[in-house]
């Protein structure tokens, strides 16, 4: 009897063993003890079962929700691991929840990747199809994305959804070839019409391959993340529609008294100039004689669209009534930029068509009036008004031509 008690206890502590790397497995006993114990042993295996059990069924879930694991890895310890990860992400949830804008956010999300899953080479694309435009919102290390590529073939990536590619350059320049990097990307959608692109750039093999055994949970960090840019573009849209002009989604003249000194003071403390455009459509009133005001909406909409396309996205472009348009352009080098920018401005509408009916279309021009705060003026209603005198100049000397502001307009036109 000394020997089946010698086997039970070998047994007890294999299983102990076995139950500490993750695995639990019945325990062995020996008929010949008796009843009593072995009934006991029986009780502890059925224990033992359900347990395991109930491990495989909470590793099954979260593999579910995490993607999958290795199967190698003591499933208890990943389990813990991942439970930590997603109280990580709930607080993560509940943080950038509290952002007030988009910036906050990728800040947010950038950490996270840089602290939490060591990823020191990423930028962060925001690529909005509507406007047709691309944003780098952030950008960790070094560089390699394709700005021109993506522009390219803009339309390809709509189509993505969140799925996970592997980039074999598709969207890097070509240097990251002789660097001997990795990249990866990863796709997420936010809305409709504005995606995410996340370009990694990894340094090795074994940089790779840890992060791809994160994806599943970093994808969850880009979904929060995402969620809460598409919650801050709605409740932006709801704030902004009282402040865009409903035709031509440029801001309005509500917009400009708002948010006029929150522009002029941001210039004055980084102590840059803001070049004043105003645009006027040459003979838009025969347009809509001889057309109808649908298609006069319809060339106010094009020459908007056209504004709006061919400024930076620290200008700010302002239906300021009828068919003139108002244009800040901030942190302007030198007047000289101004006049170049407000020139492609006016040849880039020349050269529109404008379809007014079946296989009939037309062009329309525009004239511009140009000052520059504070050179001009430190009082911003009379930088407005020479701005208008530049354009009444531009008007009365032929039209579609750019002014610029100077005192002897004034005199002739007072």
């Amino acid at each position: 009897m000394h020997k089946e008690y010698l086997d039970l206890f070998k047994s007890l502590v294999k299983s102990f063993d076995d139950a500490s790397k993750g695995t639990l497995k019945k325990i062995e006993c020996s008929k010949k003890l008796p009843r009593d114990m072995k009934s006991s042993i029986d009780d502890l295996n059925n224990l033992l079962t359900k347990y395991q059990n109930d491990v495989k069924d909470i590793d099954r879930e979260l593999k579910n929700f995490i993607g999958e694991n290795d199967n190698k890895i003591n499933s208890l310890e990943k389990s813990k691991d991942t439970i930590i990860s997603l109280s990580n992400l709930y607080k993560f949830k509940r943080d950038i929840e509290k952002s007030n804008t988009k910036d906050e956010m990728y800040e947010k999300l950038s950490k996270v990747l840089y602290n939490q899953f060591n990823l020191k080479n990423f930028n962060i694309l925001e690529l909005n199809f509507l406007q047709e435009k691309i944003q780098n919102v952030k950008s960790f290390g070094v560089s390699f994305y394709c700005k021109t590529h993506i522009r390219k073939n803009l339309h390809l990536y709509k189509f993505k959804n969140d799925k996970v590619v592997f980039s074999k350059y598709h969207l890097f320049c070509c240097d990251i070839k002789k660097q001997n990097k990795f990249p990866y990307c990863l796709y997420m959608k936010i809305s409709k019409d504005i995606f995410l692109i996340i370009n990694f750039v990894l340094e090795n093999k074994e940089e790779l391959e840890k992060f791809k055994n994160n994806i599943p949970i970093i994808q969850n960090y880009i979904k929060e993340t995402s969620s809460s840019i598409e919650r801050n573009i709605l409740m932006k849209t709801l704030k902004d529609a009282a402040f865009k002009d409903i035709l031509s989604s440029l801001y309005n003249r509500q917009f400009l008294e708002k948010y006029r000194p929150s522009i002029i003071k941001k210039a004055d403390e980084e102590k840059y100039a803001i070049a004043v455009l105003l645009i006027d459509i040459d003979f838009f009133k025969a347009v809509n004689d001889e057309y109808g005001h649908d298609i006069g909406d319809k060339v106010i909409k094009e020459v908007s669209s056209a504004l709006f396309k061919s400024i930076k996205d620290i200008d700010f472009a302002i239906r300021y009534g009828g068919e003139e348009f108002l244009i800040f352009l901030t942190n302007i080098h030198s007047e000289e930029d101004a006049i170049k920018i407000a020139n492609r401005l006016r040849v880039n509408i020349s050269k529109k068509d404008i379809n007014v009916y079946e296989n009939t279309s037309i062009r329309k021009t525009v004239s511009i009036g140009i000052s520059m705060y504070p050179k001009d003026s430190k009082n911003f209603d009379i930088v407005l008004k020479n701005a208008d005198i530049a354009l009444y100049e531009a008007k009365r000397n032929g039209r579609n031509q750019v002014v610029r502001f100077n005192y002897e307009h004034g005199v002739d036109l007072f």
